[in-house]
């Protein structure tokens, strides 16, 4: 069994869920376990935090809101959170 000391708990702001992990699980830990290369990250969620604050390029999706003040994250760009302004960002990064 796991004691609670070795978990982290990450709520989704206005989704009435959250994410249980290990303490120093995350997506940006995940992904330095399959590759060193540099990557462009999109998020929307305190669970995106360290993902997008190790990215070449972090693109926050949902314009300015709450969480990414709350977050003190500075992404390279923000966009709203449609399909039209993430096609955008993605055909500029490309």
């Amino acid at each position: 069994m796991t004691d609670k000391k070795d978990l982290s708990v990450v709520e989704h702001t206005g989704e009435n869920d959250i994410d249980i992990t290990s303490v120093g699980i995350n997506k940006y830990s995940t992904l330095r376990k399959y590759t060193s290369d540099k990557y462009c990250a999109f998020g929307n969620d305190s669970n995106d935090l360290e993902l997008l604050a190790h990215a070449e390029k972090s693109i926050w999706v949902g314009g300015k809101n709450k969480e990414l003040k709350k977050l003190n994250l500075n992404p390279d760009i923000i966009c709203r959170a449609n399909n039209f302004d993430v096609d955008n960002v993605i055909n500029n990064l490309i």
